[in-house]
C-alpha cells in the first residue's frame, strides 16, 4: 500500500491513542481503556513497529533539513531559510512510501463499546477494511509555484 509520510504520521498518532498513556490527567481519574481484542491490539502493534521506521526516518530528515537551512543553528531567525525548510518539510510529508500493513475490520474496533473520537477513526482509515478512501483528485500548485511568491513577499517585508 502506498501512504504519504503525513498519512503515516497521522495513522501512528491515531494508533498511539489506544495505549492509554493519554488517559492520566492530573486531578482526574484515568479513563477506562478501550476494549479491543488481543488480536486487534497485536495487529495494531505490528503496524506501529513497521510505521515507526518511517516516523524515525522523517524525524532525521527534518532535523537534517533544519540544520542545513539554519546553517547549523546560526540562522534560526532567517525568514528565507524558514521558507526553504518549510518547502523541504512539505516534500517530506508528501513523499509516498510503499508499506505493508495489516488490515482490521470496523467490527474489531468495537465501536458500540468504545467511544473512539471521530478524528482518530478518520486517521485509522488506511488500515480499516472498507474505509480506505479512493485517491482524490484534489490538487494544489507545485511547490515552486507556491513558494516563489512567498519568498518574494518575505524579501519585500525584510527590506522595509
Amino acid at each position: 500500500m502506498k501512504l504519504s509520510t503525513e498519512t503515516i504520521l497521522n495513522l501512528v498518532a491515531a494508533m498511539s491513542t489506544f495505549d492509554g498513556l493519554d488517559n492520566a490527567r492530573p486531578g482526574q481519574p484515568a479513563k477506562e481503556p478501550y476494549k479491543l481484542s488481543a488480536a486487534t491490539r497485536m495487529t495494531m502493534a505490528k503496524n506501529l513497529v513497521k510505521l515507526n521506521e518511517v516516523v524515525e526516518a522523517y524525524k532525521k530528515a527534518v532535523n537534517g533539513a533544519r540544520q542545513h537551512h539554519s546553517n547549523g543553528g546560526a540562522n534560526d531567525d532567517d525568514p528565507k531559510a524558514l521558507v526553504r525548510f518549510n518547502a523541504d518539510n512539505a516534500a517530506f510529508l508528501a513523499f509516498m512510501h510503499e508499506v505493508e500493513i495489516a488490515m482490521i475490520a470496523e467490527a474489531d474496533l468495537n465501536l458500540d463499546k468504545n467511544a473512539i473520537p471521530l478524528t482518530v477513526l478518520a486517521h485509522l482509515a488506511p488500515m480499516v477494511k472498507d474505509m480506505t478512501p479512493a485517491p482524490s483528485q484534489i490538487a494544489f500548485p507545485a511547490p515552486q509555484e507556491a513558494v516563489i511568491p512567498a519568498v518574494k513577499a518575505l524579501g519585500q517585508r525584510t527590506a522595509d
